[in-house]
């Protein structure tokens, strides 16, 4: 058992409660390295292959603002019966009485909160030919790399594998629906007002997009997931509206360092927790047959927008 993992459950609920409410990356992940044959290693980049038009666009940023990348609903997730999968593992007869506290946060999930979540995948692949086949225009498209400890400290983000081997879900399954299953049983949960047990709940259920079928394992899947989509508001001229993006040259620290210090830990219990470790674009993987001008225009924008920290890259993939 990983330090972090031994010092949450050390915790009174009352703190275990605080902690998931805010950000329980961290718990999330030290489970999964638990359950995972081997552990989970954290690559240093993770990619997002898109296509050349969208990579403009998310350069150039709405009305010349910051580049931004955009979130998609959860409910539009590549697989439709993705969810419904996950849900099902946690309704396994063969597991504990708390079990019925979390299935109960999942359901709700599949059934009226999937749209509330924003997600982006990546993968861990960084010139794969199956990839750029699938999502990077046959080839001649770009892959986004960002720095994944940079996302791994940024509250309300959450950075999390797919899980694709059936036994490594079973032992994922189990972990997480012991300790979130116990703290849902208790009296403190219950007498909780709606909006505590919501950002709670909505941290349990980040657990679910975790789970995938074995037949996507070819995608090796990160996830970035935004909790909350369409609570999260900025006041613009007066005016709400949803925020369903990330800032790819945000680079002051959001690291949710504050109560998990305040709870007892430090960060050597966590070799991902970094605080300050920089800007969230590293490199532009340039797809096999991206035609010349239109690199030189990525390069021309990356330098307009002042993002010389980035590497631009060219494929070594054999693609014709």
């Amino acid at each position: 058992m990983g330090k972090y993992l031994e010092h949450f459950e050390s915790l009174p609920i009352i703190e275990q409660f605080a902690i998931i409410s805010n950000n329980c990356h961290h718990l999330i992940y030290e489970l999964l390295n638990e359950s995972v044959s081997g552990g989970v290693r954290i690559p240093e980049t993770i990619y997002h292959y898109t296509t050349i038009e969208s990579i403009f666009h998310i350069l150039k940023g709405p009305a010349g603002q910051i580049p931004r990348l955009r979130f998609s609903a959860c409910g539009d997730l590549n697989d439709p019966g993705e969810l419904k999968y996950a849900d099902a593992l946690y309704k396994q007869k063969n597991l504990s009485s708390d079990f019925r506290f979390t299935t109960a946060i999942t359901t709700e999930f599949v059934s009226e909160k999937a749209s509330e979540f924003g997600l982006i995948s990546f993968s861990s692949k960084k010139d794969d030919i199956p990839l750029w086949m699938s999502y990077g225009n046959r080839g001649a498209g770009v892959a986004l790399g960002l720095n994944t400890r940079r996302l791994f400290n940024t509250a309300g983000i959450f950075c999390i594998p797919a899980i694709y081997t059936f036994d490594d879900q079973i032992r994922f399954v189990k972990a997480t629906g012991k300790i979130f299953g116990e703290i849902v049983a208790s009296k403190y949960y219950r007498l909780q007002d709606s909006g505590a047990r919501q950002n709670f709940n909505r941290g349990v259920a980040t657990i679910m997009l975790a789970l995938k079928d074995s037949r996507w394992e070819y995608e090796s899947e990160w996830r970035l997931v935004f909790n909350n989509i369409l609570q999260v508001v900025e006041c613009q001229n007066g005016v709400l509206k949803k925020i369903d993006y990330l800032e790819l040259t945000e680079a002051s620290s959001n690291a949710p360092s504050s109560y998990l210090q305040d709870c007892g830990f430090r960060e050597e219990d966590a070799p991902y927790w970094v605080v300050n470790s920089g800007e969230y674009l590293r490199e532009l993987v340039i797809g096999p047959i991206v035609q010349e001008k239109q690199r030189k225009l990525i390069q021309f924008m990356l330098e307009e927008r002042h993002l010389d920290q980035v590497k631009i890259l060219l494929s070594q993939c054999p693609i014709v």
